[in-house]
């Protein structure tokens, strides 16, 4: 079986079944698709996948072998910011935010939008914000 070629179907068919009303009536074909990245350990399979379309949607395709099941999963690609491994500042991640390499000096999130009702005890916002 070609994994890659089922991959690529399944992302056209969900495409054209859920996207093609946002891209103008565009309907995606096989020579519109492409594999980033392909993985197959033991029954199982991963393949992520792009399209030439310019959406920002990122595709992936989870193949569970146990359970004879194929998962497709569809991103939307907000940023692409460089965390380099000095600690110089990074080059205007966001507009008027000074911000390092270092992740524990990373401004924090804001998190006023989380709720707090499905959260553990005494979890306040993200995991990592909290004292230990």
């Amino acid at each position: 079986m070609n994994f890659q070629a089922k991959a690529i179907g399944l992302v056209i068919a969900y495409f054209n079944a859920y996207l093609v009303d946002k891209t103008d009536s565009f309907r995606l074909s096989y020579d519109d698709v492409y594999v980033v990245w392909f993985c197959k350990t033991l029954q199982n399979w991963k393949c992520l996948i792009s399209t030439t379309v310019p959406d920002g949607m990122y595709y992936e395709v989870t193949y569970n072998g146990d359970l004879k099941e194929t998962y497709i999963d569809a991103y939307k690609k907000f940023n692409n910011m460089v965390v380099p491994d000095d600690p110089e500042p990074i080059q205007d991640p966001l507009p008027g935010v000074n911000a390092y390499a270092s992740l524990s000096v990373l401004p924090e999130p804001d998190v006023s939008w989380v709720t707090t009702d499905k959260l553990p005890s005494g979890t306040v916002g993200f995991p990592w914000s909290n004292p230990k």
